[in-house]
């Protein structure tokens, strides 16, 4: 396979762009476009043999046109080079990635280069199968790409839901798919590039949550601070549950109605560490 000498990431290509030229001399089972050379000859000589046959009325109508439709036929299957074939673009576009070398081996289906306009991407997140129950048709929840801190909602992003598959299964996964149409610039989205994907289905909503930001881990233990007046606070352990990238479930460890450090939490934690204080009863000053 041969690489257009133009073809790099970054580049402009048009739709029917020649992007590779695949040679397919000396290939296993022989070249198919070669073959498909050689019956467009063998009809074409048939048909010339018959033509004037036909004309002198020593051969049938219907035999001439058997003829000739095959010759069509042959000539249809023959791309119009004797060895290999041309992969073009079939949209306009910007090449974001080249994934074989120039002068590379190829089988049929092999992906040779990506390329994107920019506008539209599919997000696809796989589910464990038991969960599938539980999302309904009003689907939302939060994205986070990866490289990046932030975290964005399905609802921000106009994400629309396309489709939740039963037919196809990843081991005990099973894929619900995302159009995301003309994402802003902040995005920076590339093709391929993964992300934290925090689905919200249908189901229990009395839960007991915080946000993230107020749970300190420490050891394998995840413990937040309990306000007991203005200044004083109680470091208290507790069990997580699910969480949706910004907020997560207390399962056990501190009830409703009680308040809980959830910004500043780190300042908190490093006036434990110093010593100033005994641990689990910390001063924020």
């Amino acid at each position: 396979m041969t690489l257009n000498k133009n073809l790099v990431p970054g580049a402009n290509v048009a739709a029917g762009a020649v992007l590779a030229t695949i040679n397919s001399r000396g290939m296993s089972g022989g070249d198919p476009n070669e073959t498909a050379y050689q019956n467009m000859l063998a009809a074409k000589r048939e048909l010339d043999r018959l033509t004037p046959l036909h004309r002198d009325g020593i051969v049938s109508t219907r035999e001439y046109n058997q003829a000739e439709a095959e010759y069509n036929r042959a000539k249809t299957a023959y791309s119009g080079a004797q060895s290999g074939s041309q992969v073009v673009s079939n949209i306009s576009g910007t090449v974001t990635q080249i994934l074989v070398a120039d002068g590379d081996f190829v089988e049929a289906g092999t992906p040779i280069v990506i390329v994107t306009q920019g506008k539209q991407f599919t997000l696809r997140a796989d589910v464990p199968v038991r969960y599938i129950s539980n999302i309904g048709d009003k689907l939302t929840g939060n994205v986070r790409f990866v490289g990046s801190e932030r975290i964005f909602s399905l609802d921000s992003l106009n994400v629309k839901r396309q489709s939740a598959t039963m037919s196809t299964m990843n081991g005990a996964y099973m894929p619900v798919y995302f159009k995301i149409d003309r994402p802003g610039a902040d995005l920076n989205l590339i093709p391929g590039m993964t992300a934290d994907i925090y689905l919200m289905g249908s189901g229990d909503n009395r839960s007991l949550v915080v946000p993230i930001s107020a749970v300190s881990e420490q050891q394998g233990a995840y413990f937040v601070y309990v306000s007991l007046d203005e200044d004083c606070y109680r470091k208290t352990p507790v069990t997580l549950g699910r969480n949706d990238g910004m907020n997560v479930e207390i399962l056990s460890g501190i009830q409703p109605g009680q308040d809980v450090v959830t910004e500043g939490m780190i300042f908190v934690k490093l006036a434990e560490s110093s010593g100033a204080v005994p641990e689990g009863h910390t001063h924020n000053h």
